[in-house]
């Protein structure tokens, strides 16, 4: 030891118990993160799928407390102010269930900062990966989070539906990670017990398959009876290893995406008898041949996030 006694030393025990008055030990338990893997529908058009936060500049209350509004209010007393757009998000209604089934904490985490001083963009900072760490404390250990993972997104006002005439249309993929969670999932019962907690599936009418909301197209059906509109399959719903959420964003690129949408027309359309589908389709498009090749440039909504490039897509049919 640094004072020169032996460690065998008899002497060197009463050293230690007269120079050192305690000794305090740090033990850290961690559980590995858990990934939930699934597909969702969204029947409603105020539903964004991440929580949607904007700043909007509003007048600031006077000394009185009064607020001018118009010509009265005075511009260098505005305030930004963050608001909600949507009555709720898809990660709210699909996170919520599982954050209080687990018992995620994220009271100790260290408080998030923005990189080079900047504004923190609320989507951008849930991406992480599967070793614990976040981008929210710029690498720092997470003592407990629950990230919401998409494969790809639609706008608010745009719904996510199901073609019951599809075999390979399921709803939008999504990942759930949970990052050391208070208890494990130990069994199929605590998965189907979230399944009818996130689509609001009563005892007496719980269902394995979508429940039909649109009834003016029978061909359109959601997940569930969550009257916020937010749905996930029940047979699909599973926990999978990390190397699934890794490949989450891959399988955007790949996938095939069904589209569909309401057409007015100011003019009646020419029909013989019934219209159909293949009618219309036939009409409008003429002689065009599908597959049909398409090059498509980034989006300018997306290109803060996206690479400037024009990409291959085919028009299947």
């Amino acid at each position: 030891d640094r004072s020169g006694r032996a460690t065998g030393d008899p002497s060197l025990r009463q050293y230690l118990a007269e120079s050192t008055k305690a000794i305090d030990f740090h033990v850290a338990v961690f559980r590995k993160p858990i990934f939930l893997y699934g597909y969702y529908t969204k029947s409603r058009r105020d539903v964004s799928q991440s929580p949607f936060l904007v700043m909007r500049e509003k007048p600031a209350p006077d000394a009185d407390g009064a607020v001018h509004q118009g010509s009265e209010a005075d511009p260098s007393a505005r305030k930004k102010q963050a608001e909600t757009l949507g009555v709720t998000s898809v990660e709210e209604q699909i996170c919520g269930p599982i954050q209080e089934l687990l018992g995620v904490s994220i009271l100790n985490n260290p408080p998030p900062r923005p990189p080079n001083g900047g504004s923190t963009n609320a989507r951008d900072s849930r991406q992480g990966n599967d070793s614990g760490k976040s981008n929210d404390n710029n690498g720092g250990v997470l003592y407990g989070m629950i990230k919401f993972h998409a494969s790809g997104r639609e706008d608010m006002n745009v719904r996510m539906l199901v073609r019951n005439d599809s075999d390979t249309c399921h709803g939008r993929p999504f990942c759930v990670q949970i990052i050391d969670s208070l208890r494990p999932i130990t069994s199929e019962q605590q998965l189907r017990d979230l399944v009818d907690t996130i689509n609001c599936n009563h005892a007496e009418n719980k269902t394995d398959q979508p429940e039909e909301k649109n009834k003016e197209h029978t061909r359109v059906i959601s997940y569930g009876n969550n009257p916020l509109g937010v749905g996930i399959a029940p047979k699909d719903f599973k926990l999978v290893p990390s190397k699934v959420f890794s490949g989450l964003q891959q399988d955007t690129e790949t996938k095939v995406k069904h589209y569909g949408c309401y057409c007015w027309s100011q003019k009646e359309l020419p029909t013989t008898g019934e219209a159909t589908d293949e009618d219309l389709t036939t009409f409008i498009l003429g002689q065009v041949k599908f597959p049909l090749e398409i090059k498509q440039k980034t989006p300018i909504r997306v290109l803060h996030r996206r690479a400037n490039l024009i990409r291959e897509r085919s028009i299947l049919q």
